[in-house]
């Protein structure tokens, strides 16, 4: 992939003074990139009868990229209202790589509207970029780095069912769900992890991938019936904790806390022209909690609670 910017000016903020030579050539920038992305996709069809079962065997891999956002690489410093933080972007930052390798069992029942799938992955990161405080500042600060690596491996089941199976009374009901299992691995910097174990000899030399929950789960609940121009749905998500700031110089990590989110909503339509609709978001409302842990005692470091959202909707069709 090849890609080239340029940004030039003729004026600075005062339309009134001429740039110098020297400020001209600071205005212009270039980016010349080549990267070389294959994939390879090989399907193995184990059934088909009568196009109305399929069970299929996929393998993949595939190479990705990950660059880094304006935020991240700009050389400016702003100031995050989340965290209360400046955070400063890194003009050093490097596009991350990814090799993906994928192997998947799946079964697709179209009389039924049934189907399941069950994957095993694995994905290698070259030079990952996760979010780091700078200690060393005078008011801390919050920056992005590159590392050297990561692993990160895992199982993931899929699965959509209508139970009308249960019951005939049920046939307009469906389930999907997702769960997935996963572990990470990142590289520490030789100077980082000898600072660490300077405080805990027994550390190891990986941690967690920045933003990388050990699990994943995602179901829906789903009610459809098109003759009365009535569905409703209800959903939930939960992911686990998952590391979101390094602090260096063997200070405790910061971790944001599950956040079990349930959503509900239901539609009608009338007379196949007005649609009225209702939404409740994140029913439970569980605290947004970010924590360190020091000598096994758990510390909040930022924690707050966005509350419930109520939404009501009306439509009306023209066509």
């Amino acid at each position: 992939e090849i890609a080239s910017m340029s940004i030039q000016s003729d004026k600075l903020d005062d339309p009134n003074e001429d740039l110098t030579p020297e400020q001209e050539a600071n205005l212009i920038g270039t980016l010349d990139d080549f990267d070389l992305l294959p994939s390879l996709n090989l399907i193995y069809n184990l059934r088909n009868k009568d196009k109305l079962e399929i069970s299929n065997l996929r393998f993949a891999y595939s190479r990705t990229l990950a660059r880094p956002v304006f935020r991240e690489k700009s050389p400016f410093r702003g100031f995050d209202f989340e965290t209360l933080e400046t955070l400063k972007g890194n003009p050093f930052l490097d596009a991350t790589k990814i090799d993906n390798l994928d192997f998947r069992i799946e079964n697709f029942n179209l009389l039924k509207g049934t189907s399941w799938s069950f994957s095993l992955f694995y994905k290698r990161f070259t030079d990952p970029i996760e979010q780091q405080a700078i200690q060393e500042a005078l008011n801390t600060e919050i920056t992005w780095v590159n590392i050297p690596y990561a692993n990160v491996y895992g199982a993931e089941l899929e699965v959509k069912q209508n139970l009308g199976f249960l019951s005939e009374k049920l046939r307009r009901l469906e389930l999907s769900a997702n769960f997935s299992l996963i572990r990470s691995a990142a590289r520490i910097f030789e100077e980082e992890i000898l600072v660490i174990r300077a405080q805990d000899p027994q550390h190891a030399n990986v941690r967690p991938l920045f933003g990388q929950s050990p699990y994943i789960v995602n179901t829906i609940l789903t009610y459809t019936n098109d003759s009365i121009g009535f569905n409703t749905a209800l959903s939930f998500n939960v992911q686990g904790e998952k590391l979101i700031l390094v602090t260096k110089g063997g200070l405790p990590d910061i971790y944001q806390q599950p956040m079990p989110t349930l959503d509900f909503s239901i539609n009608k339509i009338f007379k196949q022209r007005f649609q009225i609709g209702f939404r409740i978001q994140n029913i439970l409302a569980p605290d947004n909690r970010k924590i360190y842990t020091y000598k096994d005692v758990e510390y909040d470091w930022n924690t707050y609670n966005i509350g419930r959202t109520f939404s009501f909707s009306l439509g009306y069709r023209i066509n």
